[in-house]
């Protein structure tokens, strides 16, 4: 049977994250991880940013992360924002032993801080229609200098797959939740 491993963005597993995940067409297991031990309620963009970064940041995540890859090796992982970014540093470090076979990536602006890596399985990431903290354009441009990687920039903002973000987007979250379906099929064939 598959498995799909979902990574949280800094809201971590919220109701709407895991309603989400029940919208997709996926027939196997599903695990969900969090930047946090214990899940709070969060808001708001600036809180949950907050308690991210209390709670360690980046590093941190991408331990736990590597972790459940290896103890249960997912087919595909899914990752938002904090979560995109800390899955994709994952992979990229399990580079042995991967029976992972595909990572869609949603906004995944951290990961600006090491575009020099690359997991040897295929990504997708998609990025917001801009950002205010880095130029996505250059990420990107990065980013597709490695075979695996595909990069795809969105008319929507950051969060707009998360109902609780400021950039959230309805449509963004329809249209997109149709192409994780169209990639899950070709991925998991």
């Amino acid at each position: 049977m598959a498995s799909l491993l979902v990574c949280a963005d800094i809201f971590g597993v919220t109701p709407d994250l895991k309603a989400w995940v029940d919208n997709i067409a996926f027939d196997g297991d599903i695990n969900f991880l969090s930047p946090y031990s214990t899940q709070n309620e969060l808001f708001d963009e600036r809180t949950a940013y907050a308690q991210f970064i209390e709670c360690g940041g980046i590093d941190p995540y991408v331990e736990k992360i590597s972790s459940c890859i290896k103890q249960q090796g997912p087919d595909v992982v899914i990752g938002f924002s904090a979560g995109a970014a800390s899955a994709y540093k994952a992979l990229s470090l399990l580079k042995n032993n991967l029976v992972t076979q595909g990572f869609l990536g949603f906004y995944p602006g951290q990961i600006r801080f090491f575009t020099d890596l690359a997991p040897t399985i295929h990504c997708d990431l998609f990025f917001a229609n801009s950002e205010p903290h880095f130029d996505s354009d250059l990420v990107i441009e990065a980013l597709q200098k490695h075979q695996t990687v595909n990069c795809k920039k969105t008319k929507y903002q950051h969060g707009f797959m998360n109902a609780r973000s400021g950039g959230y987007s309805s449509e963004g979250q329809t249209e997109y939740t149709k192409l994780v379906n169209e990639r899950l099929r070709t991925l998991l064939v």
